[in-house]
């Protein structure tokens, strides 16, 4: 373990590092890590208002691949054609590229921010991959897939390889693209997007326009998923609002003209709190009554 990276020697003993509590099941993953966790959904048509489907992968972050891929499989088409002697199946989306972006996902994600997990979203007219964690300085969006690997979790990614979910590193972009240049109904657009990246394999037959619109967006960074999208929203709703000035969970829910505080305004005010955009008033006492929300 201590040659795997994942026990250090401190003071004549031995302390797991972040990378064995990721691997672990214990509760102190859920402790330090609770998202770090892969969050699917299938909705029905092209936005996020009715669910179809929907899962939850919170165990050790190797076994997320085959359970994200298991859920992907479950929920797109498959369909075959007959040649001359064997039938050939194909998938809605090419699988292989979808299991190297979710791979990439688990691999390169920036676990330290606290706030998020991963999400894969699958819609009628693409399967959406975002993950926590803006791309390294070093390399640019239109770098990828040039061979060029800028590891952040330099212990995590060689463990991937071992256990053969991985080939190499560097190559996992170069495959996805080389994977959608063979079909003549997908796109596949990369791009960042707030603090996030974004895997999508959009199908050409939805909307070319809007497919070509998203592209040209990509690199200036205004390009946005819907569920990257409707994140950066209400984020920036509520930091708007405490714009005024410090405010309770509920006059935010006010201003945001909601009849109540929602599970969505929960999740929103404890991303921007565990991501230092906003601090409480009474800090010695966070579930207080009288808590209020302010920015740094």
């Amino acid at each position: 373990m201590k040659n795997l990276g994942l026990i250090v020697s401190e003071r004549g003993g031995f302390l797991y590092t972040h990378a064995a509590v990721l691997l672990s099941t214990g509760i102190g993953k859920k402790t330090l890590f609770p998202y770090a966790k892969v969050e699917c959904a299938r909705f029905k048509g092209t936005d996020t208002r009715v669910f179809l489907d929907q899962m939850t992968c919170e165990g050790p972050v190797y076994t997320a691949s085959d359970l994200c891929i298991d859920f992907i499989k479950r929920n797109i088409s498959l369909s075959s054609s007959i040649g001359e002697v064997y039938r050939e199946d194909r998938w809605e989306y090419p699988l292989n590229a979808v299991r190297e972006a979710v791979n990439n996902a688990l691999i390169h994600r920036d676990y330290s921010i606290l706030g998020s997990d991963i999400k894969i979203a699958i819609y009628d007219d693409m399967l959406e991959i975002t993950s926590p964690g803006t791309l390294p300085d070093t390399i640019s969006v239109e770098q990828l897939g040039s061979g060029r690997s800028d590891i952040r979790n330099r212990i995590l990614a060689p463990l991937f390889k071992d256990l053969k979910l991985i080939e190499s590193w560097g190559t996992g972009i170069s495959k996805m693209k080389q994977d959608v240049a063979s079909r003549d109904d997908i796109d596949l657009i990369l791009e960042e997007s707030g603090y996030s990246f974004q895997v999508r394999f959009v199908k050409k037959s939805y909307d070319t326009k809007k497919i070509n619109d998203q592209k040209q967006r990509a690199g200036s960074g205004q390009g946005q998923g819907r569920v990257g999208a409707e994140s950066e929203n209400i984020d920036a709703r509520v930091l708007k609002c405490l714009k005024e000035g410090p405010l309770s969970k509920k006059e935010i829910a006010e201003r945001l003209g909601l009849e109540t505080v929602t599970g969505q305004l929960n999740r929103t005010v404890r991303r921007l709190h565990d991501v230092g955009v906003i601090d409480y008033t009474i800090p010695e006492k966070p579930n207080s009554g009288l808590q209020k929300y302010k920015l740094i």
